[in-house]
């Protein structure tokens, strides 16, 4: 397991203004350790990433079991017609890919029609957008169907459907090997930090009593509200940052 992207210390830093509250919370690292994770879910949600290494399937095998033999399962992905008039690109849900271990079309999970070869794939991943090229250049009897249709025709000019749903499922591995330490990560893992702050500052201001009377309460917590709030807009510029460098436009069709 690797380090978390983000500990306790660098949270409670953001806090250390409130010190003097901090210290009677007994439950103190729980709240952090909960805020973290919700920060951690809204990143990976917001930016379509993964932080750790998430072994993702679409079509796990016979017998594996979600959470155990693999991370999360996923629904397939739609196939397009028109991305047919240049090399298929395959969009993952989920980036930076570190791995792909299988693509194959399924109409369901009894009607297997093709498993694209490795050589189709493998070269061909631009890891950070999370996009696969497809170049199906015809491999023997590889290129042929169960039915003996030859693929490679099929996918570059008989397709009837303009887009056929849920029909490539595709076996995968997203995210980073050690977050912690990426420096693609730094500036990642300062805002992460930051909006999991907000979130101990919050819960931390409903457990004191509104009537607490210790000197210096009201503006200690009015201060570092100020500066966390201001770091919200920190926060979306960033967002609006990574999705331009790393998210992929969304294909409509029409």
């Amino acid at each position: 397991m690797p380090d978390p992207v983000i500990t306790n210390d660098q949270v409670l830093r953001r806090l250390v203004g409130l010190r003097p509250y901090l210290e009677q919370i007994d439950a103190l690292s729980e709240i952090v350790a909960e805020n973290i994770d919700y920060a951690v879910a809204e990143f990976e949600r917001e930016l379509e990433m993964c932080v750790y290494r998430t072994v993702i399937k679409q079509d796990p095998g016979p017998g594996e079991v979600e959470g155990v033999d693999y991370d999360v399962r996923e629904p397939p992905l739609d196939w397009h017609r028109r991305t047919l008039r240049e090399l298929p690109r395959l969009r993952m849900r989920r980036r930076p890919i570190i791995s792909v271990e299988s693509i194959r079309m399924k109409l369901s999970d009894d009607f297997d029609v093709f498993e694209f070869p490795p050589e189709w794939w493998q070269g061909h991943i631009q890891h950070n957008l999370g996009i696969v090229a497809v170049v199906p250049v015809p491999v023997g009897h590889m290129a042929l169907t169960p039915t003996g249709q030859a693929v490679y025709t099929w996918m570059t000019g008989r397709m009837p459907w303009a887009v056929i749903p849920q029909f490539v499922h595709v076996n995968y591995t997203a995210g980073f090997e050690d977050p912690a330490n990426d420096p693609r990560l730094a500036e990642f893992r300062r805002h992460l930090a930051n909006a999991a702050a907000l979130g101990v500052f919050r819960d931390v201001r409903d457990l004191i009593p509104s009537s607490v009377s210790l000197d210096g309460a009201s503006q200690s917590f009015d201060a570092v509200q100020q500066r966390l709030e201001e770091r919200q807009k920190e926060k979306e510029d960033f967002f609006a940052a990574w999705r331009r460098r790393y998210v992929p436009a969304k294909i409509l069709v029409i």
